[in-house]
């Protein structure tokens, strides 16, 4: 086997490197470790030896420590400058911040009730200028009632007192039941039949009374295009 002249140069460093140093102790080759420091190989040792040798040394065993050739000293890698993020690239135009105007949940149903209004107001003007709706609204949505929603939504709770007024006086034949064999409010139709014959007599209460006349002579006193205004805006 013929060595080339440099190879044989590497071998008498490595042999004059490894007399100098001597051989690794444990402590030693487990402080190099620590450090991140690299032991040196010769090139005539594999790595399955090297490695073996370098475990027995770790785990106390002197005699196996391997000769100590040096180190590759550990380099910490230059920190990667950070890119500087531009603070104002994630800022968002001005207007994206402006109090946007919410929409109305249900136009539709908006602007059916100002039609209804409008008509309304149009088929009772003759009668009351300043307000010519506010007896309606009072009378058939109940006291408190000032606007054609509240009417229509405090209608219910009317229908609903008076069914529950007729169970009472035994008048079962009016009423009807939910599913859960709750007393239903009372059907458009039989309410407004209550109203046009003033049926006074279905019920106890004094102001159930006084409430179904004053409805009752409201009823009178319009003509068929109110009426039929009327009946549409209840909720069946």
């Amino acid at each position: 086997m013929k060595i080339t002249k440099s190879k044989l140069i590497q071998l008498i460093k490595e042999e004059v490197s490894a007399v100098t140093l001597g051989q690794w102790t444990p402590d030693g080759l487990r402080n190099a470790l620590l450090r991140n420091d690299t032991p040196r190989k010769p090139d005539d040792i594999d790595d399955e030896t090297w490695n073996e040798s370098i475990r027995r040394c770790l785990d106390g065993h002197g005699e196996y420590c391997p000769l100590n050739y040096g180190v590759d000293k550990y380099t910490r890698p230059e920190p990667k400058e950070r890119k500087r993020t531009d603070l104002t690239k994630l800022l968002k135009p001005a207007s994206h911040y402006k109090k946007k105007k919410r929409k109305p949940p249900n136009p539709d149903w908006v602007r059916e009730l100002a039609v209804a209004r409008d008509e309304g107001q149009k088929l009772f003007s003759a009668e009351k200028d300043d307000c010519p709706l506010c007896d309606i609204y009072k009378a058939f949505g109940g006291f408190g009632a000032k606007s054609i929603s509240q009417m229509r939504s405090q209608n219910i709770m009317v229908r609903n007192k008076m069914a529950r007024e007729l169970a009472k006086t035994g008048r079962d034949n009016l009423v009807s039941y939910d599913s859960a064999g709750r007393i239903a409010p009372l059907s458009r139709e039989v309410f407004l039949s209550i109203v046009k014959n003033n049926n006074m007599d279905f019920f106890s209460g004094r102001f159930d009374k006084k409430n179904i006349n004053t409805m009752h002579n409201l009823w009178q006193g319009m003509n068929d295009k109110q009426r039929r205004w009327l009946t549409k805006q209840l909720y069946r």
